[in-house]
């Protein structure tokens, strides 16, 4: 059994357009979970949006890059743990396009 397959990562999301109303948030992920997983996530809290753009600073000088089928806890050279309790924090700042013109979006 991969050792990681049970390890443990939560991710602290946290938007850069200020102008926007939505709130930030944490979700747990596992180690072996595809770096894909994360636009899903955010498509599925923001409804409408493309061109999603993944941060490991609020400054974009450290863009995730996304590889197709690479894991989460690889791209991100972090260890999980065992437990999601005591799971490692690691904030991912975000930012996109609406990919519709209404000002309404789900949150």
């Amino acid at each position: 059994m991969d050792s990681e397959q049970h390890q443990y990562i939560k991710l602290k999301f946290v938007i850069l357009e200020k102008d926007w109303p939505y709130p930030n948030f944490e979700i747990v992920v596992a180690y072996n979970d595809p770096l894909m997983f994360i636009n899903k996530e955010l498509q599925d809290r923001h409804g409408g949006i493309t061109d999603i753009r993944l941060y490991l600073d609020a400054e974009k000088q450290n863009q995730l890059q996304y590889i197709f089928n690479k894991k989460i806890g690889d791209a991100l050279s972090i260890k999980g743990s065992n437990s999601q309790d005591t799971a490692p924090i690691v904030t991912i700042y975000y930012d996109f396009k609406n990919a519709i013109k209404s000002p309404v979006q789900l949150f």
